[in-house]
């Protein structure tokens, strides 16, 4: 548990020493996110830490705590080795202009390249091709996705103990 929302799946060896990828749908204060951070590098001595986000709100004190999170005042005290945001909202674009650290990706030409393949194709055609199936959820896999995660992870059982 970190603090008493956010839960860290998998075991020391899963994690210890390793490059880690978050990936959250909105970061809005960082606190969460933040915390989580923390105790994966604290506990687990995560080599680095990215996260990546759709939609970067930050309310205040968000910008802060993202930016103390990645130049903290003590070099060892880092939390985060990089952050990558969309422009799906203008906060990130501004907020963060010349902030290393931080990727900001536009989405207006992804989102315009996704409404074509989606209008000359129908699900089964993109299902049937090898390299558009890769970024399309089956609802099928959905499913037995929901029911390895459930089986695997979801059992507080299972759950690491320390």
């Amino acid at each position: 548990m970190v603090g008493n929302s956010a839960m860290i799946y998998g075991t020391k060896d899963d994690l210890e020493g390793k490059d880690i990828i978050i990936y959250d749908d909105i970061i809005d204060t960082f606190g969460s996110l933040e915390k989580t951070c923390r105790v994966l590098r604290e506990q687990y001595h995560c080599r680095t830490i990215t996260v990546a986000a759709t939609h970067g709100v930050f309310s205040f004190p968000g910008r802060d705590n993202l930016i103390n999170a990645l130049y903290p005042n003590g070099a060892q005290d880092q939390v985060i080795d990089r952050v990558i945001l969309t422009d799906s909202l203008p906060t990130p674009r501004y907020a963060f202009d010349g902030v290393g650290g931080v990727t900001v990706l536009p989405v207006g030409q992804l989102l315009g390249g996704l409404a074509h393949i989606f209008a000359d194709f129908s699900q089964k055609e993109m299902l049937r091709d090898s390299y558009i199936r890769q970024y399309v959820l089956d609802p099928i896999d959905k499913e037995q996705m929901w029911e390895y995660f459930n089986a695997v992870y979801a059992d507080p059982n299972r759950l690491p103990k320390d």
